[in-house]
């Protein structure tokens, strides 16, 4: 692998998903993409759609509902997408600030 490649975005896939332990709705390990899948439902939501409408106002972070993605709109409804093509000093901030997120 090139070394341009080693930093920024491509080291960022094997950095471990630090929100895990502290955030009410843990993230999928991705594999092979530059997003990791939470579900939403342990934070009383199932609806992805609202869930993002909602999610700037509520941590000042953005999502995207992953049931766009689907054929079958329902199979993906529960479930958001983050970006983490980020500075690892942006996803340590969005970290901290989804963790005011409770379980239901």
């Amino acid at each position: 692998m090139p070394a341009w490649c080693q930093q920024g975005v491509f080291a960022t896939i094997d950095r471990p998903v630090p929100a895990r332990p502290r955030v009410a709705c843990p993230p999928r390990s991705p594999q092979g993409t530059y997003f990791t899948t939470v579900d939403i439902q342990p934070l009383g939501y199932d609806d992805g759609r609202e869930f993002c409408l909602a999610l700037p106002e509520m941590a000042g972070v953005v999502a995207i509902p992953s049931q766009v993605f689907y054929t079958n709109k329902h199979a993906g409804k529960h479930l958001v997408r983050f970006a983490f093509c980020k500075q690892d000093s942006m996803l340590d901030e969005a970290v901290d600030r989804l963790a005011v997120l409770r379980a239901s």
